[in-house]
């Protein structure tokens, strides 16, 4: 079973400089997330480093709004929960 792991050091490479750079954005209390941290490398493999930056600043922005005390982490997951439903959202006419 060990053998199916594979780290992020293996799947990134010698690209694992562009994961450090991510991760100086994120806040300093999220750095040593491993859940965050498998995420952005995630990320940044499906969807290279430029989107992978917009997605990070995105969040971060929003939970800043929001006044999200939680990790960065746990914010991401409860946001794509809801995903598009939230305050904005119109209710239904109803007829």
């Amino acid at each position: 079973m060990a053998a199916e792991l594979i780290s992020i050091e293996e799947m990134l490479g010698p690209d694992m400089r562009l994961l450090i750079r991510l991760m100086r954005l994120v806040p300093e209390k999220d750095k040593e997330d491993d859940c965050l941290r498998r995420l952005v490398a995630f990320r940044l493999i499906k969807d290279g480093e430029k989107r992978t930056q917009a997605f990070l600043l995105a969040k971060i922005r929003k939970m800043i709004q929001s006044a999200y005390t939680g990790g960065l982490y746990d914010f991401i997951q409860d946001d794509s929960r809801l995903g598009a439903v939230g305050p904005a959202t119109e209710p239904p006419d109803i007829a």
